[in-house]
């Protein structure tokens, strides 16, 4: 069989494309295939994913307990992409404070929209940014691979992507995966380098992933923008820094909910002082409400600046009551937020 050499669309090492047009990479072991199922087809297919109601609820529940790592407390906004009849996506409505929208090309989004807040049918209609973007089994699907170049741009910062896809075959029982709707196979390798290429951070990766009985082994990836990732690393290391001692948090409100609460050890906190015509949020501990700063304890300790919005004002504040700046610590340079 004549065979015409192509560089790999994944690591660019030289391949074999047969007649056939399967492209194979013996470096990262990519496949891709000639297209039999065009785009445009998938927005008149109706109930593709109905299974025995046994092998769903195992796929929903592998995901679920997943996706629990992100917290179902938090009010997070989370993108299904490829979301079909919306069932995952109603199930994490049921059991958790995440505001689910989801995009579906095919007529299966009409069912969606009984379940989810929200359905695109196009990528090009969502102009806003997400904590948390899921692609199960959608990638092997798409005509190209410009996905994972979207992918920044649909996160907001912090927020990750998690892909799930067919590892090799998707079943060690067999060597090709022969579906006719998919035209990519991945492996670990191949994912790493496209995360790469598209300045993102593989967060945690795992194999042996449930998806039904013929994609038994499936590739799972968290993904992360790679200037947030470095960010948040160094912003963990100058926190570590600013809590070797006892200090004061000064403003409770949604940035330090954000930035400080999540990681911060309790015990190194001395008080929390904030403005008293506030609600309390029930965050944080009571007991360690300040009603002044004008104490000898409180003087003791540097006061960490926990507003963004309010900063400016905060400082002022502290200022005239003659708090030395030495001992001021503002949240907007830990964030190495420019001004």
């Amino acid at each position: 069989m004549e065979k015409l050499k192509k560089k790999c669309q994944v690591c660019k090492k030289t391949i074999h494309l047969k007649k056939n047009l399967i492209e194979s990479c013996n470096f990262c072991g990519f496949i891709s295939r000639k297209k039999e199922l065009k785009q445009q087809d998938y927005k008149n297919l109706l109930g593709r994913n109905i299974f025995t109601k046994k092998y769903i609820n195992e796929k929903i529940e592998n995901r679920i307990n997943y996706l629990r790592k992100f917290d179902f407390k938090k009010k997070l906004k989370i993108l299904d992409f490829g979301c079909a009849e919306g069932t995952l996506g109603g199930e994490l409505k049921k059991i958790s404070n995440w505001c689910v929208h989801g995009l579906e090309v095919s007529k299966d989004r009409l069912s969606a929209k009984t379940k989810l807040d929200k359905v695109y049918s196009s990528i090009d209609y969502i102009k806003q940014k997400y904590d948390l973007v899921l692609f199960f089994h959608v990638i092997e699907h798409l005509p190209n691979l410009k996905i994972f170049s979207k992918i920044s741009s649909l996160l907001r910062y912090m927020g990750a992507a998690v892909i799930e896809v067919p590892n090799h075959s998707g079943n060690i029982c067999i060597k090709y995966d022969r579906n006719e709707e998919h035209n990519f196979s991945f492996t670990v390798l191949s994912t790493a380098i496209l995360a790469k290429k598209n300045n993102l951070e593989m967060i945690d990766c795992s194999v042996g992933n449930f998806e039904s009985p013929a994609y038994s082994d499936c590739l799972r990836i968290c993904l992360q923008k790679k200037s947030d990732y470095f960010k948040y690393k160094e912003f963990l290391k100058s926190i570590k820094n600013v809590f070797k001692k006892k200090i004061i948090i000064f403003g409770v409100g949604g940035d330090y909910k954000k930035y400080i609460y999540p990681i911060i050890n309790k015990k190194h906190i001395a008080g929390y002082y904030f403005n008293p015509n506030h609600k309390t949020p029930n965050y944080i501990n009571k007991k360690l409400i300040l009603s002044t700063l004008q104490t000898k304890d409180c003087k003791s300790c540097q006061i960490l600046v926990c507003s963004l919005k309010y900063e400016g004002e905060i400082i002022k504040y502290l200022e005239f009551i003659r708090w030395p700046k030495s001992k001021m610590i503002l949240l907007s340079n830990l964030l190495n937020i420019r001004k």
